[in-house]
Parts: C-alpha cells; structure tokens; sequence
C-alpha cells in the first residue's frame, strides 16, 4: 500500500509519480518519460532512505565565518542533507558582502525596519544552504522545419549544484527543533530506583500531557515549542520505559513534526523554499540612511543549524560510552580519615549497597576508653587526681599542678579582737571566712592634742645662701607674716653693674673692644678683643670653564690680575682654582676672608657650584678653590660662574 505524491522532475515538464518504477516487457517501446520515470522511482527511495533514517542538517564543513573588519560572510566546502532527503555538495569556498546584498533588497530590508527606522535598526538574516540542479551539456536535437535557434539543442544532463543565499526568514525546522526538544525532555527524567518500577500507562500518560497542545490542539501552539513544561515530579524511567516512550515518538509524535516531504498527507514537492539547510544566523545592526552595516555590531549564532552526524561516529560515541553495569564488589570504608575520591569504576553502585564502617575508636588524652564507657582523667593536660570527692568539694589546683577535690571555707563562728591603734596587720591563720556583715569592735579615741599658739615676734630676715631650717618654735606663724629679704648683690665676671643696669664686657672671657659699632657690621676676634668692623669687597670677577673630554680650558676675567685652572674630578664635577695677586697686605692682620659664587643658569646645561676653600698664598696673592657638579654627566659645554670676595675691616679706636 502506497500514498505518495506526485514529483516534477526530469530534463522537461513530465509529470511522473515516483512510486512507480518501470515494468519492462519484451517489444516495450521505451521513450523519454519511461527513463524519467524510472530515475524519479530511484531518486525518491534514496531520498527517502536518507530523509526518514539519518534526518537532515550538515553533514561535514560549511563553517560560516565574517571576515574582521568587514561585512564580508564566508562559507567554506561541504556537504549537507536538505529536508528532502536531498544531498547538497558544495565544492569551493563561498563569500557575500553583506552591504551588497541590502543594496539589491533594498524594499524588503526597509520594510524590515518598519516605520519610523531606529537609528541603527538592528536586523536579523540567515544564511541557507539548499539544492539545485542545473541543466548542462547542449546537444543538437531533431524537430519541425522553421524552429528558433533555441529549438536546435536541448540539455543532455543535470548537474547537482546548490543555492547558498542570505534570506530574511529562516527555513522552517519544525522536525529538527521538535528532535532536540523531544531528546532533552526524556533527558531530564531520572532512572527509576523504587521496585516495583512504574507502570508504563502512566508514564505514556505524562509524555502525551507534555505534547497536548500539538496531540489535541485548541489554539495554535507555539512554534518551536513541543513537549510543553518539565517532567512532572516523581516521573522516572527504566529501559522498557525508554523503549515506550520511542515507540511514542514514532507512532504519534513524530508524524505530527516530521518534515513533510515524501510519502505521508500534506506532502510538499521538494525544491521549494521550505526544502534548505539554516547553517547561520547573522545578528546585525544597519544605518538605514545609506543601509550599510556597522561592523562591530555584527554576532554570529550557529546554535540552530541542524548537524547530521555518521553512524560511525554515534558508533564510536556509543563503544566509548556504554551502559554502565551494576558493580560486583564494594570499597569497605575501615579506617576515619580517608580523602575523598571520584573513583575510576565505570560500573555503577546498587541502590542498596554498603561500604561498613569500622571499629569505633579508643579515645585517648584527657578522655580515655572506649567510646561508650568514656572517663575525664585530665582537663586541659592536668591530671585530675583519683580521690573521691564529698559532697561541697571543688576542683582545686594542687602544688603539684594537678586538679584535687578540695572542701570549700566556712563562715566564722566567732568575732575576731578589738582594734587598737598602732597594732599592726596579721595575715591570719583561720581556714573560715569573714562573713559579708561582720563587725570589729574599735578602740577608744586618744585624748586631742592642745592647739599651739600664735607666734608674736616677726621671723629672722633671709640672706642669699642660707640653708632651709625646720625650726624649733611650737607657735603657728600667722597668715600675713612677712620674712626680710637681704640687697642685691653686686654683678661682676663678663657682666657688670647692678641687676637692674647689666652690661656685657666681655665673652666667654674675650674682652669686648670700646670701639663704638655701627649698622651692618659685625665682631672679630684680633687676637686679644673682639672688634667692631664691617667686610668690603676686594676682588671680583667671571670665570668661564669649557670641558671637551678630558680637556679643560678656564680663563678669568677679575678687578685685578689673577689667573685660573680646572681640573676634572669625575665625570659631573669639576675644580676650578684661582689664584688673585697684587692683593695688599693679603697675610697681615686683616686676612679674614668670605667668598660669594653665582653660576649662570641654562635650562639645557643647568649646573651648581659650591665653594672649597679660600686661603692666602703669598704677600699679595690669595687662592679662591670651588667646584662645578651637575645631577647627572657635566655637559660639554660654556659653564660661567661669577664670584665676590670681602675682607674684614675692623673700626679704627
């Protein structure tokens, strides 16, 4: 018994019925439908073996990838099976600009956007892999006089080709979706463990509840929606329950979700625009100005393609993991402590299995024995001693560092002696205890001493160094009595004059010159005072220093005659010495001298300078030592200091 469709195929508009295959008879006068016939017959059972056996989806390759940076969609070879059971071969690597592809739908991606556009309008396109012959190989063909030039050959094969298009819509997947929603809802009922296990009407029940909607429908249901809601609770299966629930699947759900091509009410004709493979979904975000895509916006999800895998790989997937058995042997638990492990059995353990446990333990420390029979020997490592305690003792802790019951002290009977006055304190003997209101009975007060008399004679005037005294006098000195106090004595030593008038004559010892100062100057020691004087320049002038590697040159330009040396001392400091002449009477008395430096200040070439020493050289000549440093190497540059030296002068007397 057969029901099937009617097919068109063929180099021409032949209409066949691919459930009939031809009857060859000896003297049969074959023509051009009898082969097209005969190939749609075997065309519709390998479709048919391929559609109703293996499924549909991508077979191998076609991995769809955007180029970075552009809007450019690539697919590389491969091979599908189309939902008409058709196989599709793609040969080469294929590509699409996306911005293209909206310029030439340009109404229906605006119509996509709907009125008003958001700015960008986000837009969703599939990527759709479906089969197409193509009619190739022209060869000349017989016909009536006067035909067109196109009449004169006609196609002598079909060659297998695809379509591989971007498209607004994506292909119906009803079968594939109603697969993967069926699998993950048996998926999610646990293994019957309870005995005996649960009948099969009930559990046929639940699955047909879960698929109402589509079994008996009201409204239409959702589209990719079919096994509605979770398993109910306490829903589990076994084997023969599996084997049911596929029975079901085949029997009722199936027929309901199934591709509709082929064999079965409501067939489709293959080929049309329902007959293709999604490979991808391209999630996109358009400038509907100029329709062109932003290219950071663009997400790839291939989480719909349907994938068809070999039977040699759900072979190996199935060897590599097989039903597990129910163990033989136990792993017995016989000692506290054990880590954890996952285990490496692929065996499963029986619901009403036991690993035993072991011995329980003898505890040790400050509780010992077994576990039933514990005793307390020690509290924190003390020891408690054996002895029995009687009723009100406590644990107290002995001379020997161990807990001994110990009887607790006992309130007085009697009341302890009088105090008297300068008695002295007793610890006690006495093991009882004072109670919280006991009492001691106090002596009687001392008679008060006599109260002293005022004094009526004045105190003794002070004098400067004497010592303090208690006295001897039993009066009381009066409120507003007043002691004499001696004069001031005279100052001497470097001050002098009284304390009210003090004047300075000397330092530390040094004499104080009678010269009279004035404003600005300062004291230096001649050698027997120190004399009022002021500092006068004597010498000035520029000194200008060149380093060029290890060369030096320095000149100076001073008030006077003098010449300079430099010398390096590393590589970011320098010494320059100047040496001044014809300075008058450079070794006499007035041969105390400062100095002042001030270098000339580059940004490019910042450098310091800081003064060594000054000191007299002859008569008439005196050596001025200072050094150029910089932070880091000195520069190979022009580095100018300018530099002032005073003399003292001392006041003339």
């Amino acid at each position: 018994m057969a029901c099937c469709g009617n097919t068109i195929t063929g180099a021409g508009s032949v209409a066949v019925d691919d459930g009939k295959r031809v009857n060859y008879v000896q003297g049969m006068l074959l023509g051009v439908d009898d082969f097209v016939q005969e190939q749609a017959y075997h065309r519709a059972r390998q479709h048919e073996l391929a559609r109703e056996l293996l499924g549909y989806g991508t077979v191998r390759g076609l991995r769809v990838t955007v180029d970075a940076g552009t809007a450019r969609v690539r697919v590389t070879p491969g091979m599908a099976w189309t939902p008409s059971g058709a196989p599709v071969c793609v040969g080469s690597e294929q590509c699409c600009d996306i911005n293209a592809w909206l310029a030439s739908h340009r109404d229906a991606v605006r119509a996509a956007f709907g009125s008003p556009a958001p700015s960008p309008a986000p837009l969703t396109l599939h990527v759709v892999l479906s089969y197409r012959d193509c009619a190739v190989d022209a060869v000349p063909i017989p016909g009536e006089p006067c035909r067109s030039d196109d009449d004169l050959s006609a196609p002598s094969r079909l060659a297998d080709g695809f379509r591989l298009e971007l498209r607004l819509d994506a292909p119906p997947q009803r079968e594939e979706m109603a697969v993967r929603d069926f699998a993950d809802w048996i998926a999610r009922v646990p293994v019957d463990t309870g005995s005996p296990p649960q009948g099969e009407a009930d559990f046929l029940a639940a699955l047909r509840a879960a698929a109402m909607a589509w079994l008996a429908p009201t409204s239409p249901p959702p589209p990719e929606d079919f096994m509605l809601g979770l398993p109910p609770p306490g829903l589990e299966t076994t084997d023969s329950l599996l084997r049911a629930a596929l029975r079901l699947w085949t029997t009722e759900l199936r027929p309901l979700w199934r591709a509709r091509f082929g064999c079965g009410p409501g067939a489709t004709a293959p080929g049309g625009a329902d007959d293709a493979v999604l490979l991808a979904t391209l999630q996109l975000q358009v400038a509907p100005e100029d329709l062109q895509v932003v290219l950071a916006s663009i997400v790839l999800d291939e989480s719909r393609r349907p994938v068809l895998l070999s039977l040699r790989m759900v072979q190996e997937l199935i060897a590599q993991n097989p039903a597990p058995e129910p163990a033989t042997s136990v792993v017995a638990e016989t000692a506290y402590g054990q880590l954890a492990t996952a285990g490496t059995g692929s065996a499963y353990a029986r619901a009403d299995h036991s690993h035993g446990t072991p011995p329980l333990p003898v505890l040790a420390g400050d509780a010992t024995g077994p576990v039933g029979t514990t005793s307390v020997v020690r509290l924190r490592g003390r020891t408690i001693e054996a002895t029995a305690p009687s009723p009100g003792d406590v644990l107290a802790l002995s001379s020997t560092n161990t807990w001994a019951p110990k009887a607790m002290p006992q309130p007085a009977g009697s009341v302890p002696a009088g105090l008297s006055f300068g008695g002295a304190g007793v610890v006690g003997t006495n093991a009882t205890y004072a109670r919280a209101d006991h009492v001691h009975p106090l002596p009687a007060l001392p008679p008060a001493p006599p109260v002293p008399p005022a004094a009526t004679t004045p105190p003794t005037t002070l004098a400067f160094g004497d010592t303090a005294a208690v006295g001897t006098e039993t009066a009381y000195a009066r409120a507003d009595h007043r002691h004499g106090a001696a004069s001031l004595p005279a100052l001497g030593g470097d001050v002098t004059g009284q304390i009210g008038n003090v004047r300075v004559v000397r330092l530390r010892g040094v004499p104080l010159a009678k010269n009279e100062p004035v404003p600005g100057q300062l004291l230096m020691f001649d050698g027997k005072n120190w004399v009022p004087g002021g500092v006068e320049p004597f010498s000035s002038g520029i000194v200008a220093v060149e380093p060029a590697g290890n060369a030096l040159g320095a000149t100076v330009t001073a008030s006077g005659p003098a010449r300079a040396k430099a010398t390096r001392l590393n590589a970011a400091t320098l010494e320059v010495v100047v040496e001044l002449r014809e300075i008058a009477d450079a070794d006499g008395p007035r041969k105390g001298f400062t100095g002042h430096l001030t270098p000339e200040w580059s940004d490019k070439t910042p450098v310091l300078a800081y003064l060594r020493r000054i000191e007299v050289a002859a008569a008439d000549a005196v050596l001025l030592s200072f050094v150029i440093f910089a932070s880091g190497e000195l520069p190979n540059s022009l580095h100018r200091v300018h530099f002032t030296l005073h003399r003292f002068v001392p006041v003339q007397g």
